[in-house]
């Protein structure tokens, strides 16, 4: 959790979304930062885990919104007057984190790990 709030010190502070639409990019890379942080202190195994136990969570938020699919996806298109709160789940966070982690697993396959794209 100190590791996720420290990330937000960059990936929210400094960097942010114009609108909600976007909060992943908030949730997400800070999630996402985190894990990688965990990995580099507690080891892969531990990072691993933490995705597991992410998809859980995220299995979890999909099954809240069968009603409102459009609260499923990573980036939300609010209507005028909507409520960003109302979408408001771990969605962004597992599914941002999740997103990144793939382009990662996709750079280290296509360029190894001395490629020009392995640190995202």
């Amino acid at each position: 959790m100190v590791a996720h709030e420290l990330s937000h010190s960059y990936f929210g502070n400094g960097v942010t979304h114009a609108h909600a639409s976007h909060f992943w990019l908030n949730e997400g890379w800070t999630t996402y930062t985190e894990r990688v942080l965990m990995g580099a202190v507690h080891g892969p195994l531990e990072r691993s885990f933490s995705y597991i136990i992410g998809r859980n969570s995220l299995t979890e938020a999909f099954k809240q919104y069968t009603d409102k699919l459009k609260y499923q996806q990573l980036v939300i298109p609010f209507e005028k007057g909507e409520d960003p709160d109302d979408a408001y789940s771990t969605i962004p966070y597992e599914k941002g984190s999740n997103f990144l982690l793939v382009r990662e697993v996709h750079c280290w396959f296509t360029f190894g790990t001395e490629g020009a794209c392995c640190s995202i």
